[in-house]
């Protein structure tokens, strides 16, 4: 909750950085298009900002679920590998190790 709502404040003056950087050769560039684009984008950056955070969201939020499968795959097989299984049954984590009786 803290990243959405730290983007969400901080999404605006990020965007105005972005555009007046990568904004400079769309100014200077020979198409009428590509220099009225710029220039719309920097004198409405929070009506951008407004459009690229929530896309911005939803991309980590995917992101998120879509690593977090490998991601703890990873983890179970290094823990394989060790000999030792951690699970989270109950809110303290038990560890495991085979050479143990009981788990």
């Amino acid at each position: 909750m803290l990243l959405v709502i730290s983007v969400a404040l901080l999404g605006p003056p990020l965007v105005s950085v972005a555009i007046r950087r990568l904004g400079g050769p769309l100014r200077r560039s020979s198409s009428a298009a590509l220099a009225l684009a710029a220039l719309n984008s920097d004198a409405a950056a929070r009506r951008l900002a407004a459009a690229i955070i929530p896309l911005a969201l939803a991309v980590a939020i995917g992101a998120v679920q879509i690593f977090a499968q490998d991601t703890v795959g990873a983890a179970a097989d290094e823990q394989s590998r060790k000999g030792t299984i951690t699970t989270s049954s109950s809110p303290l984590v038990r560890v495991w190790h085979p050479n143990w009786s009981t788990p």
